[in-house]
C-alpha cells in the first residue's frame, strides 16, 4: 500500500497586503488556524421534456452562477498586528491578499478581501486575548 504525501498545516499562508508600491505581502504572526471556502452559487432552470411533456416530468437543471471566496482565520492577537486588524475593519474598505500552499507546483490565488468579521476574545487572568477573522472576495479573485 502506498500513501500519499501529505502537507503540513504549516504551510497554508494567509498574506495580507501593507498597500504599498511594490506591495508587500505578509501573514499575521499570531494566526494559527486558517481556512479557504471556495463556493459556487447555483439556480434552476425547469426544462419540460420535449417530445412528451403532459406525461414526462420536467427536469430542474442546476446553473452555475456565481464564484466566491472567504477566508477565515483565528489565533493569539500579537500586538503589533492589531493596528492592521483594526485599521482595516475600520475603513470598510477591501485589502489585496494572497492564499497559497506554500508547497512545489501550487498556486496562489490573490484578490481584493473585505475584513467582513473581527472579534477579539479572552477568558481570564493568565490568558491570551485571542482572534477570529472572516474576509470575504471583493471581485473577482486570480489564482497562478
Amino acid at each position: 500500500m502506498a500513501l500519499g504525501t501529505t502537507i503540513s498545516a504549516v504551510k497554508l499562508l494567509v498574506k495580507i497586503g501593507d498597500g504599498g508600491s511594490p506591495e508587500v505581502f505578509s501573514a499575521p504572526a499570531g494566526i494559527k488556524t486558517k481556512g479557504l471556502q471556495m463556493s459556487l452559487s447555483t439556480g434552476t432552470s425547469t426544462v419540460p421534456d420535449k417530445d412528451n411533456p403532459e406525461v414526462n416530468p420536467a427536469w430542474d437543471l442546476t446553473i452555475g452562477k456565481a464564484l466566491s471566496q472567504t477566508i477565515t482565520g483565528s489565533g493569539v492577537l500579537e500586538a503589533e498586528d492589531f493596528a492592521t486588524w483594526n485599521n482595516w475593519w475600520l475603513s470598510g474598505a477591501a485589502k489585496n491578499c494572497q492564499i497559497k500552499l506554500d508547497q512545489v507546483n501550487f498556486g496562489t490565488y490573490s484578490g481584493s478581501y473585505y475584513l467582513t468579521d473581527f472579534k477579539l476574545t479572552g477568558s481570564g487572568p493568565g490568558d491570551n486575548v485571542n482572534f477570529d477573522a472572516t474576509m470575504k472576495n471583493a471581485g473577482p479573485v486570480t489564482f497562478a
